[in-house]
């Protein structure tokens, strides 16, 4: 991938904090993306989103506490700019469906290599829409 100037803001929200940290450790790997918050729950993640303003928030869809979609809503209709990745274990077509309906603008298998996570980030960032090929 190409050096960039830009830098990428992102908040994670995911309930599973392993998998968050972990995310997190890997993105700060780039130097050209920063991790500026991470939440357990969808009012965590809209609460950052709204403080922080990042460019970028990955939300687990299927979060337990107040699941991904309604919290991907609830900003959609706060900042229908909102740049959204939906990160899932499972990929499913109504799923898909849902994110394009939405606004949702990325929507990516957890099971993805690290690499396509990192394509996915830059493509929303861009304004472009990015479907795992999972």
């Amino acid at each position: 991938m190409p050096m960039r100037q830009e830098h990428i803001s992102i908040v994670l929200a995911d309930e599973h904090p392993l998998y968050r940290e972990a995310l997190a450790v890997s993105l700060r790997q780039s130097s050209q993306i920063r991790v500026i918050g991470q939440a357990g729950t969808g009012p965590q993640a809209e609460e950052l989103f709204r403080d922080l303003r990042p460019d970028i928030l990955v939300i687990d869809v299927t979060m337990h506490t107040s699941r991904g979609f309604e919290t991907s809503n609830s900003i959609l209709r706060w900042d229908p700019g909102a740049r959204i990745i939906w990160l899932s274990t499972f990929l499913r077509e109504s799923y898909c469906k849902r994110a394009h309906e939405s606004g949702i603008k990325g929507y990516l298998a957890k099971s993805m290599p690290f690499a396509q996570m990192l394509e996915a980030i830059w493509a929303v960032y861009d304004g472009q829409s990015y479907l795992s090929r999972q």
